[in-house]
């Protein structure tokens, strides 16, 4: 499902995730609030952290979506790769670890998904998304897969269902 967005900044400071957020208001009843985290965790480890936040790592569905928040992350000054909540463990396909639903709309890097099978990660591949690259200068817009057990900073997300 698509969303007219209205696009709002506000920035605050969430302490349970060390983190930066921003406000994404929608005039279609959601309001998405993204929270930046400051720590390094893999996959699994984001998760987890922005459940026990109260919140879960992000779901972009849409280009609106995609754009604010890659406007922010540049203007912000956030550099390297950031989880997001897909993932293509269990059937192959890309799904929102988060809600359960089908990736529907991507913003994949070139060449993306490649499940790169490499000695970093035990010839296994690579089954989750991150933003951007976390090591790539200058840094690319756009998804990359990469390997689960990975640290890297992620994307957290709380929904408010407005009325």
């Amino acid at each position: 499902m698509f969303y007219n967005k209205i696009f709002v900044l506000a920035v605050y400071y969430f302490a349970a995730v060390n983190s930066l957020i921003f406000e994404n208001n929608n005039s279609s009843s959601l309001n998405i609030k993204y929270h930046v985290s400051s720590d390094e965790q893999n996959w699994f480890q984001a998760l987890i952290r922005c459940h026990n936040a109260g919140m879960e790592l992000a779901s972009i569905r849409s280009k609106t979506d995609y754009d604010n928040l890659d406007k922010y992350l540049k203007e912000n000054g956030f550099k390297g790769g950031y989880w997001l909540s897909a993932t293509n463990l269990g059937n192959g396909n890309y799904y929102w670890a988060s809600s359960g639903s089908a990736v529907i709309y991507s913003n994949w890097l070139p060449n993306q998904p490649d499940n790169a099978k490499l000695a970093e990660n035990k010839y296994k591949g690579e089954n989750c998304i991150q933003w951007g690259i976390y090591n790539s200068n200058p840094e690319p817009s756009g998804w990359n897969d990469m390997h689960c057990n990975y640290k890297i900073r992620y994307i957290c997300q709380e929904t408010d269902v407005c009325e």
